[in-house]
């Protein structure tokens, strides 16, 4: 099975030292040992970043260490990566989860049993900044017909468990570095173009869920792309034909999002989506109700939520 080899790439910008260290030897103590690690420091001013991965790779010359002269952001980082694997398979990984040792080699084992599969995701343990497990229910659906359907409200995949064929996710011209979906884009071009992806019902990577500091307008262009993203999908299914993103629509969207109205519409659905995590629901309904009354993109958003709870439950 080994004779397989996977390229494993991760960019790393400004994470903690400690989960960097995590995330690094979490790769490289995996059982499945074909592997090459692709690094990519995305922040050349990070010199504390810079020593360790150094560190790492003087000791296990799997590593393949590269620093970008500036900052590319995440999307043109994983394609330079992608660019630079030179694996039959491409790992994703992120520089603040940690992989489970035996993460590869089932996700391996699973690729020789059913090698139409091109594209294969797992369930996530959730941790916290300090790596404690948090008790929350990874429900995802594993099977390609219902994958198929579930992309149509949702993103069925974490994006750091999942291993596709190099040469397919080449072809299909990697990330489209103009969204604030990335991933969620990525899978829709695998199904659409009759690539066969799945979900292994186990729990190979441990999840970090931490306050990335994402500012309030990209969590809204990402609310506006996700449900771009969903029509364009469903329009592909019902006409039968292979992707294409009309960049220049999406653009004019998300113009119209870069306003104070938009950003204030985001705060109130921010505000519920807090009271959900606490359990108040009186609350968190009232606000729901309100954002759905003023703002049909986030009545979409809830409205995709409870028909993903319906369908698959």
């Amino acid at each position: 099975m080994d004779s397989i080899k996977i390229s494993v790439i991760m960019g790393v910008y400004n994470e903690e030292e400690i989960w960097v260290r995590e995330s690094i030897e979490s790769i490289l103590n995996q059982t499945y040992k074909n592997l090459e690690f692709v690094i990519i420091l995305d922040n050349p001013e990070n010199k504390k970043l810079k020593s360790v991965i150094e560190e790492y790779s003087k000791k296990d010359n799997r590593i393949r260490f590269y620093i970008n002269e500036k900052n590319l952001g995440l999307i043109d980082t994983l394609n330079k990566a992608i660019g630079l694997s030179n694996g039959e398979y491409i790992a994703r990984m992120d520089s603040d989860d940690i992989a489970i040792s035996t993460r590869l080699e089932e996700q391996m084992n699973f690729i020789i049993n059913n090698p139409e599969y091109e594209l294969i995701g797992t369930k996530v343990q959730y941790i916290d900044d300090i790596g404690k497990e948090i008790h929350l229910e990874d429900n995802r659906v594993y099977s390609y017909k219902d994958i198929k359907k579930y992309l149509k409200y949702d993103n069925p995949f974490a994006h750091p468990t999942i291993i596709y064929k190099a040469d397919i996710v080449k072809e299909l011209g990697g990330y489209d570095k103009a969204l604030y979906a990335e991933d969620y884009e990525l899978i829709m071009k695998f199904v659409v173009n009759g690539k066969k992806v799945c979900n292994l019902d186990k729990k190979l990577l441990k999840y970090r869920l931490r306050d990335n500091g994402i500012s309030i307008s990209k969590k809204d262009y990402q609310v506006t792309t996700t449900q771009f993203l969903q029509k364009t999908y469903k329009k592909h299914l019902k006409n039968n034909t292979l992707y294409n993103l009309n960049s220049e629509e999406l653009n004019r969207l998300l113009l119209k999002d870069d306003s104070s109205w938009n950003k204030k519409i985001y705060e109130l659905h921010k505000k519920a989506l807090d009271l959900g995590k606490s359990n108040n629901k009186i609350s968190k309904g009232f606000y729901v109700l309100l954002i759905s009354i003023i703002s049909p993109k986030y009545f979409t958003w809830y409205k995709n939520k409870v028909a993903v709870k319906m369908l698959f439950k």
